[in-house]
């Protein structure tokens, strides 16, 4: 099966059935697969040919990214996502490092289409999505009203790349991630089976057209024949107006900040969400705290999934059943691990010499799986180091319970090595976020001319509430092993966090190490 078959089966089954929303607009399949096929045609009348590389720059989501993503892959060409905060410079590192043929931009991006030209001579065809401002684009719409409506004639393998996906560059410069049409779909019927995903289910999706979700966990909705609904960007009232109107089942994807906003809503009382089934949420394991306040307000349907870019969905999964806010020492400690494996792969943990090892013991977390990439674009030395024998070397930290559940520890760059002893950030966060009056809490480790390296916890406060050094140092020290406290604590207005609400601890570091 490939991504075009999803386009047609639909098509057959479901013509008349809402596909998409986004504001007033609201498509059915049959409206959806013409306009896909006719912009596949539109393309490779163009002479736009298999493998050739498609990027596209939106502003925030919109239809038009669901359409493009499709109809790249359907006519058998390679999509990729421009993060809508990249630089100039990073755009053209992307774009020349792809061997972009074609752009998508929407009219806002004109001038900068323009600017970036001589750099990025690779592409010979750029579409603006609204009227474009300079004759050498074309027009998206006149595209597709002036091509054909079947599906492309071109033989499309499950083998074949589809996407070129970037990593979040929380660790330095993104990678682009290859995805087949077999991993990505892999990766969708993981979530279908993991959810009881049908064709009646509404998918509010707010990560961002360039965040991973909006590609797998949609194609997940899609597979089935779900709806899926779009909005602009995470905002409170952008999402809860959304799930009362289109009677949303899934809301996808919540990162803490962005709980936060939505709990912390004035009006939040005034919408109704009784209809939804799923509040996901990823990035990190969300504080207790956090959780404690969430679930009395939104019912016990919180997910916790995990993974990473270079799987084409995810790794694991924490369910509704295993966030119990009143329950023993075992059950709360569980609501800070990312469950169990999904139906479609498998998860081992290794020690500094490349064992596998028991339950209890911290290593590196290895993952294989159908829904594992091809490698990373153009990059061979960076694929060779992380897929070996088949098992892709994440760089995370974990370790597994006795119940098999596991807990990500932390990034195996970002262990703390001070006076010998190794130290994982996660550990004294997590003790950090019990004081009242913490909202977010980062903590690294900082050059130190006694200890090698030493711990510092960077934090932003609630609004309104106080906390001194003495008094996180102190909670720390309460609860765990002296060595393990922060030597010192700084309280700054907001954290710097990537596209996808991670905080960015190479931004900290490279702030304080400086100091």
């Amino acid at each position: 099966m490939v991504i075009g078959d999803i386009i047609d089966r639909n098509l057959w089954r479901y013509p008349q059935k809402t596909a998409v929303c986004f504001e007033d607009k609201r498509l059915s399949f049959e409206e959806v697969a013409k306009r896909i096929y006719g912009l596949a045609n539109a393309l490779r009348s163009l002479g736009l040919k298999k493998e050739d590389r498609v990027a596209f720059l939106f502003p925030h989501n919109m239809i038009e990214a669901q359409e493009i993503v499709l109809a790249v892959t359907a006519g058998a060409m390679i999509i990729i996502p421009i993060n809508a905060h990249f630089s100039e410079d990073e755009i053209i590192h992307l774009i020349t490092s792809c061997g972009v043929k074609a752009i998508f931009f929407e009219q806002t991006y004109s001038r900068l289409m323009e600017s970036i030209k001589p750099s990025v001579k690779e592409v010979q065809i750029f579409i603006s999505v609204g009227k474009p401002s300079n004759n050498d684009a074309y027009d998206y719409e006149t595209l597709i009203s002036q091509s054909t409506y079947e599906r492309p004639d071109v033989a499309v393998k499950e083998e074949d790349i589809a996407a070129l996906i970037h990593t979040s560059g929380t660790t330095g410069m993104p990678k682009e991630v290859i995805w087949t049409h077999k991993s990505w779909l892999a990766g969708s019927r993981d979530v279908v089976i993991k959810f009881k995903l049908s064709e009646k289910d509404n998918l509010l999706i707010f990560s961002p057209y360039f965040h991973i979700p909006f590609f797998w966990f949609n194609m997940a909705i899609s597979y089935m024949g779900g709806s899926l609904v779009f909005i602009k960007r995470p905002d409170p009232d952008l999402i809860l107006n959304a799930i009362e109107k289109e009677k949303i089942t899934a809301v996808s994807h919540f990162v803490l900040t962005t709980l936060l906003r939505v709990l912390n809503y004035p009006d939040l009382d005034k919408y109704d969400h009784s209809s939804v089934r799923w509040y996901i949420y990823g990035g990190a394991p969300m504080p207790f705290s956090i959780l404690e306040r969430a679930i009395p307000k939104f019912g016990n349907k919180f997910v916790h999934l995990y993974g990473f870019t270079e799987l084409a969905g995810c790794a694991t999964a924490l369910p509704p059943k295993d966030h119990v806010l009143n329950g023993t020492e075992k059950e709360n400690r569980r609501m800070l691990s990312v469950g169990k494996e999904m139906p479609s792969c498998d998860i081992r943990i290794i020690n500094d010499e490349g064992k596998f090892v028991e339950s209890g013991i911290e290593g590196e977390l290895l993952y294989r799986g159908d829904n594992l990439m091809q490698g990373y674009w153009g990059n061979p030395e960076e694929t060779a180091k992380v897929l070996k024998d088949g098992w892709f070397h994440s760089g995370d930290m974990a370790y597994l319970d006795e119940d098999n559940y596991i807990y990500i520890t932390g990034r195996k760059k970002d262990i703390i090595i001070s006076g010998g002893e190794n130290i994982t950030p996660k550990q004294v966060e997590d003790i950090i976020y019990k004081h009242p009056a913490v909202e977010i809490v980062a903590v690294i480790g900082v050059p130190d001319p006694e200890w090698g390296e030493a711990v510092k916890a960077v934090i932003v406060l609630k609004e309104g509430k106080k906390a001194t050094e003495d008094e996180i140092i102190k909670l720390c020290k309460d609860n765990l092993a002296r060595y393990k406290a922060p030597k010192s604590v700084d309280f700054i207005d907001s954290m710097p966090l990537t596209h996808t609400g991670k905080i960015q601890k190479w931004e900290l570091k490279d702030r304080f190490m400086k100091k």
